[in-house]
């Protein structure tokens, strides 16, 4: 092998290509480790993106050409970029869910309890503030010519439901309490619920013997009433015979 030097070996392009792997290696990278775990799957549209970004580094080394490696690194650092706000988008989408499933889950407990009611206070107006970033990403981005104008929206959107998410997570052992306790209590209240059930079914049970019982002491009274009735009858006109 020849020693002349290639041009992938300048140093500008070397600096370049490390910065495009520091920017996968440093923040893609985990955002896509966060995303499997969040939503249990791989983000395609990620993966596309950065398959492109080194398919284009390996042009830089395959041609030794410096038109062809500064047009392949602008390629590159274009597709990085593409992928970490793919990142930020995926990552608003995720927290954001993981918020309304949280709701959900705790849709029974009292909140107000957590923090002295500011823990509620924070959560409601930290959605509100990344809900409307990520409204006003949508709408720059579906403005722009190119979406990557977005960047900075997206990344400032990605930034309030991070904050959103470590406030559910770092208060989580709380609202795990209050549940738990919630449940205690619920289960207390089905109890006595139960236990009132079975001695309103125990009070019917007895009144409707009551009932019966007494149906059958009508019955009996009536038959009394009509031999009573009978026998009186009968000794009227027993009498009336004996007179004539």
């Amino acid at each position: 092998m020849d020693d002349r030097k290639m041009i992938y070996n300048d140093a500008d392009i070397q600096q370049e290509i490390k910065e495009i792997y520091l920017q996968y290696h440093n923040s893609i990278k985990i955002f896509i480790g966060q995303l499997e775990v969040l939503q249990n799957k791989f983000p395609v549209e990620i993966l596309n993106e950065i398959r492109a970004v080194f398919s284009h580094i390996a042009k830089v080394y395959a041609f030794d050409n410096e038109e062809i490696a500064r047009h392949n690194i602008e390629k590159a650092k274009s597709h990085i970029k593409r992928a970490q706000l793919d990142a930020f988008k995926y990552m608003c989408y995720a927290y954001s869910k993981f918020y309304k499933e949280f709701r959900d889950l705790y849709k029974n407990v009292d909140l107000s309890y957590v923090n002295n009611g500011e823990f509620i206070v924070e959560l409601s107006n930290t959605y509100a503030v990344a809900l409307k970033k990520a409204e006003e990403a949508r709408i720059v981005e579906a403005k722009a010519d190119n979406g990557i104008e977005a960047y900075e929206v997206y990344e400032e959107s990605y930034y309030e439901y991070a904050k959103l998410y470590k406030l559910i997570i770092d208060n989580l052992p709380i609202m795990e309490k209050l549940q738990q306790k919630e449940m205690l209590q619920r289960e207390e209240v089905n109890g006595k619920l139960d236990s009132l059930q079975a001695s309103n079914a125990e009070l019917q049970e007895k009144l409707s013997a009551l009932q019966a019982e007494n149906e059958q002491e009508k019955k009996k009274n009536k038959i009394i009433t009509c031999i009573s009735i009978v026998l009186g009858v009968a000794s009227v006109v027993l009498g009336i015979m004996a007179f004539i």
